[in-house]
């Protein structure tokens, strides 16, 4: 974990770090909320050079659409992200059938799933 961040004021508490995975992959959080007990995740941001480059900015009005995908994410960055043979990456393996998957965003704000098959 490097540039974590915990700040408080009167009006909220806001938080941030990176995570550095041994294999790879960059993880960044971004947190807020009134309180402690009303923190919620507003941005994960994935990176991994080569392979992955995606921001998904998430949205706790329930009124509106639940989250915004930007980038390119492929799952090879999400599996060394996984606790190996957890239910997660279980499920994961079974969706993608252990092959590499793209998903990204298009111009006109569509997302795009890409197989090899």
């Amino acid at each position: 974990m490097e540039n974590g961040q915990f700040q408080t004021n009167r009006k909220k508490l806001i938080f941030s770090s990176d995570f550095y995975f041994p294999d790879g992959p960059k993880l960044k959080i971004e947190a807020d909320g009134d309180n402690l007990s009303a923190m919620a995740l507003k941005k994960i941001t994935v990176s991994e050079p080569g392979l992955s480059d995606a921001f998904i900015t998430l949205y706790p009005d329930t009124a509106k659409i639940l989250f915004d995908f930007d980038g390119i994410l492929n799952t090879k960055t999400i599996d060394k992200l996984l606790v190996p043979d957890s239910d997660p990456a279980k499920k994961m393996n079974a969706f993608t059938e252990g092959e590499s998957v793209l998903i990204q965003s298009g111009k006109d704000s569509t997302i795009h799933i890409l197989t090899k098959k």
